[in-house]
């Protein structure tokens, strides 16, 4: 889970209390001496440095997270679309590319459910997009159900409505209700079947 704690800065001045027999290299090379007045400035300002990190510290929180499964966390956070094919990534409308980068970000900060319910939104966007190519319109109605038909008496292949429709009663209908949450090994299944269907959806 993530690990969320007030950061704290160690810093060693060591470096900077130096005494007058301190030096420091000459543009010539040669080391010469540091004045003590000068050391002494080093110092303080060092000081400084640190008394500034530690008030800011105050009001800061470093957040720790971790790969979910077999997810990387950068690749959830920072680089959602190596998790799907590059030429399904490229026919994807920005709706969905942004619902599946909500839905990476959720997974990798443990906020499960909602994860889910941006992935399987972004399994909506990419049927409404592939109804809209097959049949020149989007759906008259916004049901999955309604959907799963349109493409079904359109000649759609029965392993993509098949997907669609295990999707819909399985996992899509239940998460409506507000008693359904989702663990951390359910949001990875929903967000791995989406990957399926958009994988179909984009190779249709």
């Amino acid at each position: 889970m993530p690990h969320v704690t007030t950061p704290w800065f160690a810093m060693s001045m060591a470096s900077c209390s130096a005494t007058s027999g301190a030096r420091a290299c000459s543009s010539s090379g040669v080391l010469a001496p540091i004045p003590k007045h000068h050391a002494d400035r080093l110092r303080v300002l060092g000081q400084g440095i640190a008394a500034v990190f530690r008030h800011e510290a105050k009001r800061a929180l470093v957040v720790q997270v971790q790969d979910q499964r077999s997810f990387s966390a950068v690749t959830l956070v920072e680089k959602i679309e190596n998790c799907f094919p590059p030429d399904a990534w490229a026919i994807m409308e920005p709706e969905a590319k942004r619902e599946f980068g909500e839905a990476g970000k959720c997974l990798v900060f443990e906020r499960y459910t909602v994860s889910g319910f941006h992935a399987l939104r972004g399994v909506e966007c990419m049927i409404r997009q592939y109804i809209k190519k097959l049949t020149g319109g989007l759906p008259t109605k916004r049901d999955w159900g309604h959907y799963i038909d349109v493409l079904k008496k359109n000649g759609t292949d029965p392993k993509l409505t098949t997907v669609l429709d295990d999707i819909r009663t399985l996992d899509r209908n239940p998460l409506m209700h507000p008693e359904d949450w989702l663990d951390i090994d359910d949001a990875v299944g929903i967000f791995s079947i989406a990957q399926t269907a958009v994988v179909r959806l984009a190779a249709a």
